[in-house]
């Protein structure tokens, strides 16, 4: 593939993500985390599944099982940090956090991978940051402004501090991703891997139900 069509692929991601969010946000708010998570989860799972249907299962390594041992709980974690982070937070003060995801993976994916990025590179990375913190300048929901008001957001807001956290977790789930890339297949992992997490939350469900259904009961409601 040319750079073009990576960057369109990439473009197209980061546009479901955010409406990902904005969905979830809107609709799905007076959820607990957990719930947040099953419900936008769930919504891929027929289309993970179609595709898993026709893909051929690669030989599959004791690595690749102990590097999805290792993703799998942090997956979750992150995840529920996340839609923790949408529920208490304006998405113009947490999101942007997340663009500090490939900041920390200068660190994680040396450690992982023993990749290292040259000064182009980390010059990039670091213009991401910016970019991401002059945003947070503008954000409608800031209670905040000023040179340092995404740094206030990230004292005084929950939602942000908890969205740092999870660009951390996914700096070092995103190299481990590669791992089990590399041990595995890019199409099979990535029709897999979001299987194996809904599959880990499902089975979470009977431990979740009893919180789960105030929460809808106020839902339906209002």
């Amino acid at each position: 593939m040319g750079i073009g069509t990576w960057l369109a692929l990439g473009l197209g991601a980061a546009l479901g993500d955010s409406g990902a969010d904005v969905v979830t946000k809107r609709y799905f708010v007076n959820l607990p985390p957990y719930g947040m998570a099953l419900v936008r989860l769930l919504g891929a799972v027929p289309f993970l599944a179609l595709i898993g249907l026709g893909l051929s299962l690669p030989q599959l390594t004791p690595p690749f099982w102990f590097i999805l041992a290792g993703m799998l709980p942090l997956e979750v974690l992150a995840m529920l940090l996340y839609m923790r982070a949408l529920k208490v937070c304006h998405l113009s003060l947490c999101v942007p956090f997340l663009a500090f995801t490939p900041v920390f993976l200068i660190f994680t994916g040396w450690l992982v991978l023993g990749e290292s990025l040259n000064r182009w590179g980390v010059a990039g990375t670091a213009m991401i940051a910016v970019g991401s913190y002059i945003l947070g300048l503008g954000a409608d929901g800031r209670r905040w402004t000023g040179v340092l008001a995404p740094l206030m957001a990230l004292a005084r807001e929950p939602g942000a501090r908890l969205m740092l956290m999870v660009a951390a977790i996914y700096s070092l789930t995103a190299a481990l991703y590669k791992a089990a890339i590399l041990h595995s297949g890019a199409v099979f992992f990535g029709a897999m891997y979001p299987l194996a997490v809904t599959g880990l939350l499902v089975s979470a469900y009977p431990c979740n139900r009893v919180q789960l259904r105030p929460s809808l009961a106020s839902h339906r409601s209002g």
